[in-house]
């Protein structure tokens, strides 16, 4: 071992022993078995949600291999994580069931041929960045901003000490949030807070994986991040 470099800690070793119990598994020379207690999984509180469903899933999937015909016991559970029913209804409807302007579409469409391509979303920008915009609802919480806000101390001096911006403080339409925003240019720019910068940044980076330039880009034609080509 010491040729290898290999360091043990004796503390954790079992040397000698016919049998171990590893990662849930007792092996021994006639191989390894799930221990009793991993039966846990036959109590296991039925799924009611997706998520929960996959967890179910990753559990089982680690002791597929003790199931027998384990692919088509889970078969009916996996089927309910994809969205393919609804489509496959959709193929399957008759057609004398479509409205007579959906029939003529069907009928003009019928003409041209389809050729359809992938293109990755660095070369098509705009059609990835609009299939992605919910992801921005789900970091960007106004409140969160704005009590972030109210604890800046970079905003704080700006406050204090005026500067190029025009930020003044507007209500969020549909909330009761209130936000500095930067009126120097035709789109109100939220200020960013020092600690949800990286968050921000990460956020619109993820929306087409864009280089680090055209992310910062994108982040001050939307927020007002001072010295963000610094950071």
């Amino acid at each position: 071992m010491r040729e290898y470099g290999m360091l043990i800690n004796t503390s954790k070793c079992v040397f000698g022993a016919d049998n171990v119990t590893f990662l849930g598994y007792n092996i021994s020379a006639k191989g390894a078995k799930p221990l009793e207690q991993s039966g846990i999984h036959q109590n296991f509180p039925i799924p009611k949600t997706v998520k929960e469903l996959r967890r179910f899933l990753g559990m089982i999937n680690f002791y597929r291999r003790f199931i027998p015909d384990a692919a088509r016991i889970q078969a009916p559970l996996n089927a309910l994580l994809t969205d393919h029913k609804p489509l496959c209804h959709a193929f399957k409807t008759r057609k004398d069931k479509c409205s007579p302007r959906q029939y003529r579409h069907l009928d003009f469409i019928s003409q041209f041929s389809t050729d359809i391509r992938h293109i990755s979303g660095r070369d098509n920008v705009v059609a990835d960045t609009l299939s992605r915009i919910e992801q921005l609802d789900n970091v960007v919480d106004f409140v969160k901003l704005a009590n972030a806000q109210e604890s800046d101390p970079e905003l704080e001096q700006i406050l204090k000490d005026g500067s190029a911006l025009q930020l003044q403080k507007i209500h969020v339409p549909g909330t009761k949030t209130d936000l500095y925003c930067d009126f120097s240019t035709p789109a109100q720019r939220p200020f960013v807070p020092i600690s949800l910068r990286r968050q921000i940044f990460n956020c619109l980076h993820s929306l087409s994986h864009p280089g680090s330039n055209a992310t910062s880009k994108l982040v001050a034609e939307r927020y007002v991040w001072p010295g963000i080509r610094k950071d």
